[in-house]
């Protein structure tokens, strides 16, 4: 899910709801897992057994193709299929008005914007038909994210060091996409002499 933040630009915008949200879904699950599965070299023994949590002994688990492994594949490839099924039904039925209109922030909508600028019928409303199109493209744009990145979910998972510095990656790019952004923006409204510089 973090590599999502690189690919469609992520940046957390203090004062913008959606960008905060989005930031936050896409790095949280990140830094629990961390949490989780390196806890035993975070905590010491005694702080484990008061904070008395069930679950896997992680300090035992090596890298091999055994069950765990496996378990490590087809479950994320589950999960996502599920939630695939359900994004599509809001997206193509429940929430179909909200789709249609751009004022509503969200990726599906950036895509179809994208794919609307790459068109030759720029100007033209996307049809029912296209919708259903454009929200297939968009998961299995989803999908190839999810197969490029397993490769690095299964380092994280097996090496500590891996996965530390792979969280500080993500942190310091979300710091920096979101100054380069604000940078730009701050120069486009005093090239439009919408930004006022004051002395202090």
């Amino acid at each position: 899910m973090t590599v999502a933040l690189v690919v469609f630009n992520n940046t957390t915008q203090f004062n913008s709801t959606d960008h905060l949200t989005s930031s936050w879904l896409h790095t949280l699950p990140l830094v629990v897992n961390w949490a989780i599965r390196w806890r035993h070299f975070i905590y010491t023994e005694e702080t484990l057994k008061n904070l008395k949590f069930d679950f896997l002994d992680f300090k035992k688990i090596d890298f091999e193709f055994n069950e765990l492994f496996w378990k490590l594949v087809y479950y994320p490839l589950l999960f996502w299929l599920l939630w695939a099924l359900v994004y599509f039904v809001f997206m193509a039925f429940v929430l179909k008005k909200f789709t249609k209109n751009a004022k509503y922030f969200s990726g599906l909508n950036d895509f179809k914007e994208y794919l609307k600028n790459k068109s030759k019928k720029a100007n033209e409303d996307l049809n029912e038909r296209a919708l259903f199109a454009t929200i297939v493209f968009y998961l299995l744009q989803h999908f190839s994210i999810l197969v490029f990145m397993f490769p690095v979910s299964i380092l994280c998972f097996y090496s500590f060091y891996f996965n530390t510095v792979y969280i500080g990656f993500i942190v310091v790019y979300l710091g920096w996409n979101t100054s380069r952004n604000n940078f730009k923006n701050m120069n486009k409204l005093k090239s439009k002499g919408q930004l006022v510089e004051k002395e202090f």
